[in-house]
């Protein structure tokens, strides 16, 4: 199973809606994993900033880039595994990419 999500780079707008927002939900065995993606120019250095948030199986994760060269992060994405296979997740400002792999 591969999810891979791309959007454009927002450039500075103050126009309201110029944000990219995204709502998913994954169902991964037996694992129920929504992801909330918010994308925007930010204010002061650093300029385009996204917001991660997993909430799997009902517990929230928050990963944050806090500027468009990913100098600064905060949280952290989550580990998800089953008994055989885990997902990697690769989120980078513009993209996600999930990717199961076997354990095997």
């Amino acid at each position: 199973m591969v999810f891979f999500l791309q959007w454009e780079k927002i450039t500075f707008s103050t126009k309201p809606g110029s944000d990219f927002i995204s709502d998913s939900v994954l169902f991964w065995r037996d694992n129920k994993i929504q992801l909330k993606i918010h994308s925007f120019w930010g204010q002061g250095p650093g300029g385009y900033r996204t917001h991660y948030e997993f909430i799997v199986n009902g517990e929230t994760h928050s990963f944050r880039m806090l500027d468009s060269y990913m100098k600064g992060t905060n949280g952290k994405i989550p580990e998800i595994k089953s008994t055989s296979h885990k997902l990697n997740i690769t989120a980078l400002p513009t993209k996600i990419e999930i990717e199961e792999e076997s354990l095997e």
